[in-house]
């Protein structure tokens, strides 16, 4: 395979990652939580490009680090993946994958022009600051 075909190939791949974090698509959701949850505040991460000011779609890239600067990271096993990232009216959740322990959800608000973690766990993770009209949205 010559250097173009790489290229397009991985711009096609970059493409539909994105299109995963749609605002208008419905959630994926996992199984099988337990309850807990961690909450906390951090400055806000920027985000590149938003719709109407939302923030969406969200992008792993900056989900995590705005995951990593929070007081939620603290109280969450570490990760170096978020994925089932869903976006919603200047909510985002994603899913953590750590080593040795449960997969945990991690809630993020769009503020101040960027995101900021909120909350996190396995159970009752929208139950804080999460607007009722939008957690179904999110699959919580």
């Amino acid at each position: 395979m010559n250097a173009r075909t790489s290229l397009v190939l991985a711009a096609a791949a970059a493409a539909f990652a994105v299109a995963g974090c749609s605002s208008t698509d419905a959630p994926t959701t996992a199984g099988g939580a337990t309850p807990g949850s961690a909450t906390g505040t951090a400055a806000p991460v920027a985000s590149g490009g938003s719709a109407a000011g939302t923030g969406c779609p969200a992008s792993e890239a900056t989900l995590l680090k705005a995951f990593r600067s929070s007081d939620v990271a603290k109280s969450l096993a570490p990760t170096d993946t978020l994925s089932d990232i869903n976006c919603y009216k200047g909510y985002a959740i994603g899913l953590t994958h750590p080593r040795d322990v449960d997969n945990a959800h991690v809630v993020f608000h769009y503020t101040g022009g960027g995101w900021q973690a909120i909350n996190g766990g396995t159970g009752d993770y929208c139950e804080t600051g999460v607007p009722a009209d939008v957690r179904s949205h999110l699959g919580c």
